[in-house]
């Protein structure tokens, strides 16, 4: 299971660390309204984006992490990420604005991208 600290906060952003165990990983979501960057400091990790298509198909990308390597996204970027290194992993996630939430998905066979959750968090200064 991976593990996460956050680093710093202020009113326009916050920080994270996240470490990765090997196989560690996070289902398919969003960052609500904010934007937000990942580099890889430590390890090796995979992302997988997917987005909408025509009716309900899905466009999948899958693109590995290593060290050094950084994503930038903005409000609406669906990806999960996942340590398939034999070792593992950290990495350190900013958001701006201060993430409020996180939107969970599922893809379905019938019916494309599916929310089915929806986690909110506090303003500040709570780790998640």
């Amino acid at each position: 299971m991976r593990t996460w600290r956050t680093i710093a906060v202020t009113e326009s952003f916050e920080a994270y660390v996240i470490a990765w165990p090997t196989g560690g990983s996070i289902e398919l979501h969003d960052h609500g309204d904010s934007s937000g960057a990942v580099v890889v400091a430590a390890g090796d990790l995979v992302e997988t984006t997917v987005a909408s298509g025509s009716g309900s198909a899905i466009v999948t990308a899958i693109r590995p992490l290593p060290v050094g390597s950084h994503v930038v996204f903005g409000p609406g970027h669906v990806h999960d990420i996942v340590n398939r290194g034999l070792l593992p992993a950290l990495s350190v996630h900013v958001y701006s604005p201060v993430l409020r939430s996180m939107t969970f998905f599922e893809h379905r066979e019938s019916a494309g991208l599916v929310p089915i959750r929806t986690e909110d968090y506090p303003l500040v200064g709570i780790d998640r």
